[in-house]
This record gives C-alpha cells, sequence and structure tokens, in this order.
C-alpha cells in the first residue's frame, strides 16, 4: 500500500512538471504579444483547456497552485496586446519565465474529522 502511495505521488509530480516545462516552452517560443498571450491562457499544471481571456487565466493559476506575483505580468501583456505599452517582447517572456518557473500546485487540504 505505501509503495503504491508512492509511486501514485512520483506519477502526480512527474505530471505537473513535465505541462510547466511544455508550458515554459511555448512562452519561450512566442513570436509576438498575441502568440504570448495565447501561450500564457494555455499554460496549467492539471492539464485544463486554455482560459478564454488573461484574468480568467490568472484566477485558474491563483486557484490550482501557488504562484508568485504574475499579476504585474499579465497587467503588462494586456497593455502590450492593446498596443498601449513599450516593452520589449523578451522581457514579457523573462518576466513570465520567472515567475512562472516557481509555480508549484497547492496542496491538497486533508480529509478532517468531524466533516462528513
Amino acid at each position: 500500500l505505501l509503495l503504491a502511495g508512492l509511486v501514485w505521488q512520483a506519477s502526480r509530480t512527474l505530471r505537473w512538471r513535465l505541462a510547466r516545462r511544455r508550458g515554459l516552452e511555448a512562452i519561450r517560443l512566442a513570436g509576438d504579444a498575441t502568440g504570448l498571450a495565447c501561450a500564457v491562457r494555455r499554460f496549467s499544471l492539471s492539464g485544463r483547456p486554455a482560459a478564454p481571456s488573461l484574468g480568467e487565466w490568472l484566477h485558474q493559476l491563483r486557484h490550482e497552485a501557488e504562484a508568485g506575483d504574475v499579476a504585474e505580468a499579465v497587467r503588462q501583456l494586456e497593455q502590450a496586446c492593446f498596443g498601449r505599452s513599450a516593452i520589449a517582447l523578451a522581457e514579457l517572456k523573462d518576466a513570465f519565465v520567472q515567475t512562472l518557473k516557481r509555480v508549484r500546485p497547492k496542496a491538497r487540504k486533508r480529509w478532517s474529522r468531524g466533516m462528513y
């Protein structure tokens, strides 16, 4: 039973680490602000489909993972997509990569006595 639990935990960890690696690679390969926005909206540790907006993606990310301060990078990306920002694409990519490479799934809440 213990071995089965360890195998399950290892496969779960491997799954989210591979998902994070694929997401970060897509962000690195984005060619413009619109492509970067699409890559960011597809980034998910749990395999969820692409979010319809960056705001919804940010909400989903905060729900599923312990993320650092991604909100500022999202704000800058939204401004770049609508032409209101002169920030370089490389800087935006780097901001997302540096923040998202530290993302970890939230710990699952354990069952507690008294709650059925």
